[in-house]
């Protein structure tokens, strides 16, 4: 097979570079445009409880979302811009990281299909761990790239500093671990590498960054890793799931894009056959973590979002795709269609995409759902707050769970942590937050968090006699017997429960009720959930 032209054009600089421009423009808008969705205002919550690591993430993400709101303020800005950052370096991540493997005008070409590819294009807009997890992704393949082929310790170093942090980003970080120990251990040239200290160094530091992980794990009896392994895990779609997430993932990458991934994934494994170990690595770090979720989606259920998990397994890919685009366009007028049309279609959905949530033009409301609302149910839960909790704290001689003073905010409970962490992050030191018991929680892992900060149901109880505001998510409750469960809960929480009305957003896709009342002294224990609500074990 024929390498491609060594030098690229300074067209071609100007085009990715233009493209580059126009994505960050466009990802700034919509990270200034665009309210916190659920998962951003839980993390900006994390970053107020500086801690090694939380119940379903390491420190990462909490710690970039801290240094972005002491930039820039409690703003969806500050809590995005650190992701904004590492958005725009992953392009040139995967340059590097190309540039040796395949020349200069591919490496470009890789830069600019990073811009194009949908998956890779929205990362940066919003605050959540694949964004870091990406970027040191990439970097830890381009020090395992230049430490393997030059065994200069400064790239060992760097390769070893990246995974150390991915560690410290995800627990999904380990396929890239996977990636990197299967080119170790079981390629020639891999194992060779043992005979220098570079991989024990890289090893060692990787090493490091678990330790944050199994400090956290060991004094909460492994309670997270569980969960990460078994928990998000325990409903699963049947072998509906084979065909499902195949077909998403091509959608969501666009197909010819995708189909074009995998014949590069399939030239990169023949050429590992043949002794090309620039390729070798390259696919060592592509097909564990695709091969993992391709393994792993039988196991796995629609109500968690997996559609991104093999983003991290595209990245090592994306040096090989202008090579496999070349071969398509000289295979006749059809291949050639089909090799402009693939970078053209997926660069044309990430824009549309990113048109739609910087401006709202194309009118793609569902994209807005996650995001759109939570101003509107601040302003209305802010409007019905009772007396604060110090005041009632001070005339009843109370103090706060955990021996502290008050908070100073008025007592509210909502019903789940979205709506308690999008409430905390806009009614600011105004409430003082607390998470029901719902099924939502423990799905996503976010329940054994709000019990270690003590803002969970139990901790609630303990505040008996003061008054709170219930904010409650009825569209989370369509069976009746959820409903009842809820109000039987509610009767055992509070006492002189008044109705406060109703607030329904986004056209009425999501509804909230509103209560006031006094927590009732702790007695006996809630009300059991019905088994259709219970959270899976």
């Amino acid at each position: 097979m024929s390498g491609p032209p060594a030098a690229a054009t300074p067209a071609l600089r100007r085009a990715v570079l233009l493209l580059f421009a126009l994505l960050l423009l466009l990802r700034l808008a919509a990270a200034t445009r665009l309210e916190l969705f659920g998962d951003e205002a839980f993390y900006w919550l994390c970053a107020q409880h500086p801690a090694p690591a939380y119940a379903d993430h390491p420190f990462m993400t909490a710690m970039s979302v801290r240094l972005g709101t002491a930039l820039f303020g409690d703003t969806p800005l500050g809590v995005r811009a650190p992701f904004l950052l590492f958005g725009a370096l992953l392009p040139w991540a995967v340059f590097a990281l190309a540039r040796p493997v395949v020349g200069s005008r591919d490496a470009w070409l890789a830069a600019g299909a990073s811009v194009a590819l949908p998956l890779l294009a929205i990362v940066g807009a919003v605050a959540v761990p694949d964004v870091p997890l990406l970027l040191l992704a990439a970097g830890t393949a381009l020090g395992f790239e230049r430490a393997t082929r030059t065994g200069r310790p400064g790239a060992w170093l760097f390769a070893g500093a990246c995974a150390g942090l991915g560690m410290c980003t995800h627990y999904r970080f380990v396929l890239v671990l996977g990636g990197a120990g299967g080119y170790l251990l079981l390629t020639r040239q891999g194992r060779s590498t043992w005979r220098t200290p570079g991989p024990w160094l890289a090893s060692a530091l990787a090493a490091a960054g678990l330790l944050p992980l199994l400090l956290f794990n060991l004094q909460l009896h492994w309670q997270p890793l569980l969960y990460q392994s078994e928990g998000r895990h325990a409903a699963t779609d049947g072998p509906i799931a084979w065909l499902l997430h195949p077909l998403q993932q091509a959608a969501v990458v666009t197909p010819l894009l995708y189909a074009a991934l995998l014949v590069a994934l399939w030239r990169a494994a023949t050429a590992a056959r043949t002794g090309d170990h620039r390729r070798a690595l390259l696919a060592w770090f592509a097909l564990v973590p695709l091969g993992t979720y391709w393994v792993m989606a039988p196991f796995s259920d629609t109500g968690h979002d997996f559609v991104h998990w093999p983003a991290v397994g595209y990245l090592p890919l994306l040096p090989l795709l202008p090579g496999v685009l070349r071969d398509w366009a000289s295979r006749g007028r059809a291949g050639l269609v089909a090799a402009r049309l693939a970078p053209a279609l997926g660069l044309g959905v990430a824009l549309l995409v990113f048109v739609d949530v910087a401006t709202g033009v194309p009118g793609l409301r569902s994209l807005h759902g996650p995001f759109d609302g939570w101003d509107e149910l601040a302003a209305a839960a802010r409007m019905r707050l009772p007396a604060t909790t110090s005041d009632a704290a001070i005339a009843r001689g109370r103090a706060a769970p955990g021996g502290g003073a008050p908070g100073g905010g008025a007592l509210v409970l909502a019903d789940n942590y979205i709506a308690a962490s999008e409430l905390q992050f806009r009614l600011g030191a105004d409430a003082d937050v607390y998470v029901a018991r719902h099924p939502l929680n423990a799905r996503h892992g976010r329940e054994l968090q709000f019990q270690l900060w003590a803002h969970d149901e139990a901790a609630f109880r303990t505040r008996g006699g003061e008054p709170a505001l219930i904010v409650e998510e009825v569209t989370e409750k369509p069976r009746p017997s959820t409903r009842e469960a809820w109000e039987a809960r509610l009767a055992s929480l509070m006492d002189e429960v008044q109705p406060q009305g109703s607030l329904e957003i986004r056209s009425g896709r999501r509804r909230f009720r509103f209560e006031t009342g006094r927590v009732r002294e702790a007695t006996d224990t809630a009300p059991a959930l019905p088994p259709e609500a219970r959270p899976p074990h």
